[in-house]
């Protein structure tokens, strides 16, 4: 069965979708240039307004604001004059107060943000400076700092997601090739053959903060219409980097680069990876509760033994990937298989109805049960049904065992209540 057709319209899309981009960010340009002469144009705009005002209504203003200038001002007796003479010049003083006060806050202000950034760029130059540590304790030093930065200024959120970016793929070592029997070209050379299982703590603290969520959600001014197939941008790039056993739970990699990204053991539970780039990524062993991995594209990926319970796989692409013995209890709504090597897989209660390109050979292969939803022609495929009825015997087999086991007498019921020899005594 040839993939769906939707699958190949990816291509066009992507076009448009660059288009949209190129218009967007050319639109933001201008935005952005705009917002540079606005305040210089609003304060010109003021001060005609103003003098506008001043020319038509000034007289009757100056009149009502100064009893000096109104016509009936001569006609008053002394002592009232002089008690409005003292009231103008109280208002005239306290006036000016509050404008000295509001001039006196307005700089206070601005020169508290002046200093602020200075103490933010001092402290990000101080934290640079521990990410270039030989010592790994001091670049985990300024991994921290760099949490603290971001948690006193939000608004530098997306310039230490890129820093961050830039120190683990500096610090964390290249993944080493497949071997030629397993199709991934040349074998590791000698200085790739010895990879940590676990990332360095550095790169661990550093993973940890770029994927939270409240750096990795920041806007960045993209409208929906990018995001809504291919990449995302502004995600970060990993692809091809050693991340064995990195802990990545609840990490948020939407749209992110993992081509040919060692993810073994990786944990990625309740992680978002939806419209992620796993090509030829290494997901062995990896767990992938309740994550979602939503239009991502798994190309030739390697998820054997893999965990994906309660995983959303809605419209993922496993387009030639190996999932032998993986574990697929998985909402699997418009999920390609396409040469998907299901080997051993558990399916379970899975829903398979809604997949495109499986085929009887690739289910025939998996563990299935009765409760595994299939298409009518491939549930009445012998083969499905002799992997069913297998499915069944062995779990018929096994909970036979378990009855005789627990059925079963002690071969020597008086060897528990024998006495043990005391220190010294020969045994009887």
């Amino acid at each position: 069965m040839e993939p769906h057709s939707d699958f190949f319209d990816i291509r066009a899309r992507d076009a448009i979708r660059w288009l949209i981009a190129d218009r967007w960010y050319a639109a933001l340009g201008r935005i952005k240039r705009g917002r540079r002469r606005f305040p210089a144009l609003a304060s010109a705009g003021c001060v005609l307004l103003a003098a506008a005002v001043l020319w038509h209504w000034g007289g009757t203003w100056w009149r009502m604001l100064v009893p000096m200038a109104r016509p009936e001002w001569d006609g008053l007796p002394a002592d009232l004059r002089a008690q409005a003479e003292g009231q103008f010049r109280l208002f005239a003083v306290q006036a000016t107060a509050a404008i000295g006060g509001v001039v006196a806050l307005a700089y206070t202000a601005r020169n508290y943000r002046l200093s602020r950034r200075g103490q933010m760029t001092d402290r990000l130059v101080k934290a640079l400076e521990r990410l270039g540590s030989a010592e790994e304790y001091i670049r985990l030093g300024g991994v921290l700092a760099l949490e603290q930065i971001a948690h006193d200024a939000p608004d530098q959120a997306q310039h230490i997601v890129q820093i961050l970016q830039a120190f683990v793929r500096r610090h964390a070592p290249r993944a080493a090739f497949r071997k030629p029997e397993e199709g991934g070209g040349e074998a590791p050379s000698p200085e790739q053959s010895v990879l940590p299982e676990v990332p360095a703590s550095d790169v661990q603290a550093a993973l940890t903060l770029m994927t939270r969520p409240f750096l990795a959600r920041r806007p960045r001014l993209v409208p929906e219409l990018i995001e809504s197939d291919g990449d995302v941008l502004g995600a970060p790039n990993l692809n091809g980097l050693h991340l064995q056993g990195a802990d990545l739970s609840g990490a948020w990699l939407k749209g992110a680069q993992l081509d040919g990204t060692n993810l073994t053991r990786a944990r990625l539970d309740s992680a978002n990876l939806s419209l992620a780039s796993l090509s030829d990524a290494r997901l062995q062993l990896a767990s992938l509760g309740k994550a979602s991995l939503a239009r991502a594209k798994l190309f030739d990926a390697d998820l054997e033994s893999a965990r994906m319970d309660g995983t959303d796989c809605t419209k993922a692409s496993f387009i030639g990937a190996n999932l032998t013995r993986a574990t697929l209890r998985a909402d699997l709504t418009g999920a390609f298989f396409h040469e998907a090597n299901l080997k051993g897989a558990e399916l379970g209660d899975t829903d398979l109805t809604k997949c495109h390109s499986l085929t009887a050979e690739q289910l025939a292969a998996a563990k299935l049960t009765q409760a595994t939803r299939l298409h009518a022609h491939i549930a009445d495929d012998p083969r499905i049904r002799e992997a069913i009825a297998n499915d069944q015997a062995a779990k018929a087999e096994l909970q036979t065992r378990l009855r005789l086991r627990q059925a079963a007498p002690l071969e020597n019921p008086d060897a528990s209540a024998a006495p043990h020899p005391t220190p010294g005594e020969e045994p009887t």
